[in-house]
């Protein structure tokens, strides 16, 4: 029997094929087989001993090898906390809507695109309509007003101020949404290899690899958030994904704060993340005030799983058409002090 026949029977053994199954079913599990196939039939790196990998991750340190820096959020109070966006770790951010995930990925684009270049792939919406949300960051304007272009003259120059001072920075805007998770991943790897991108956003999770039906669903997602942290590790990224949370905060009566298992659809999410944060607004539900005290436009960033840090919870300031997010207590530290973000210069302001 050819080695031809032999993947074909393998494959018909792998994996359930249905009658009813549709094309892209078909061709989205046939993807699925073959990257495993190849994940699996890869030589096995060889073990090594301890004390050799250990000198090696100090010289590595010591030289301050950038494949491995910590790169600043702009968010002081969280670097300290969690040592800035790790290089291979996968940091999910969830939320329910209107508590401002976008937002907050495109505020961290912009902080960390003074350092390094960044990728931001978006399935939620077009790159015009991102490119606005950035310009109405940097400009300080409302997204409605830039949205009809009812700007005054003194906001129209904000807004070319804002487009120029974007100019030096590199952000990779990626609209591409009608592919397989793993179409997408080679996708993006090229533009990794080809722009050198470090920090890398998705927006979000849920909208990736729809094509299937409902019932395959928390396996697609399972496959999904594993091969995310593998492609973060293998390209030394810092991977930050949005995620959607279930309904189930909604049901709760009072405090509406997130939990782990409001991860919708898959528990894999939980698992796979190095990281687990979630955005809340407690004035969106109709508190005016907390056990942080008064809420009006505050939001809350609850970490919830770090295994690299303490679980703990931050507070930001919106601004009041939530075109930007500062955080609310200002932290005194130098991280040119430290090796760890050594070679970031923290005193760029990044708006």
């Amino acid at each position: 029997m050819s080695k031809e026949q032999n993947l074909i029977e393998l494959f018909e053994q792998k994996v359930n094929l249905s009658k009813g199954m549709s094309n892209d079913e078909l061709i989205q599990k046939l993807q699925r087989f073959i990257s495993n196939y190849q994940q699996h039939t890869r030589p096995p790196r060889p073990a090594q001993d301890l004390y050799s990998v250990m000198e090696e991750v100090v010289e590595t340190l010591s030289k301050g090898n950038s494949e491995y820096k910590a790169i600043p959020t702009g968010f002081q109070n969280y670097d300290i906390n969690n040592g800035g966006l790790i290089p291979g770790e996968l940091f999910l951010i969830g939320g329910r809507p209107s508590m401002g995930k976008t937002q907050l990925l495109v505020q961290l684009a912009i902080n960390t695109s003074v350092h390094v270049p960044v990728l931001f792939c978006t399935l939620d919406n077009t790159k015009d309509l991102l490119a606005q949300r950035f310009i109405s960051n940097k400009a300080d304007i409302s997204g409605g007003d830039l949205l009809l272009y009812r700007l005054r003259a003194h906001e129209k120059t904000l807004v070319k101020n804002a487009i120029t001072s974007m100019q030096e920075r590199t952000i990779i805007i990626s609209d591409e949404n009608n592919s397989s998770i793993d179409q997408l991943l080679k996708h993006w790897e090229v533009i990794l290899q080809e722009r050198q991108i470090k920090v890398m956003f998705i927006d979000y999770i849920q909208l990736l690899g729809g094509a299937l039906q409902s019932k395959y669903r928390h396996q697609e997602l399972s496959y999904i958030s594993q091969r995310l942290k593998k492609f973060a590790q293998q390209h030394k990224i810092a991977l930050i994904v949005a995620s959607q949370l279930s309904r189930n905060v909604e049901a709760r009566g009072g405090c509406r704060i997130p939990n782990l298992s409001d991860l919708s659809e898959s528990g894999a999410l939980e698992q796979d993340a190095d990281k687990v944060a979630f955005i809340y607004r407690p004035e969106y539900y109709g508190l005016t005030e907390d056990e942080f005290g008064p809420t009006e436009n505050i939001v809350h960033l609850v970490i919830a799983k770090n295994r690299s840090g303490k679980t703990d919870t931050l507070l930001f300031k919106k601004t009041p058409n939530f075109n930007r997010i500062h955080e609310l207590y200002e932290a005194n530290m130098n991280f040119r002090e430290g090796s760890r973000f050594s070679e970031f210069d923290n005193d760029i302001d990044p708006f």
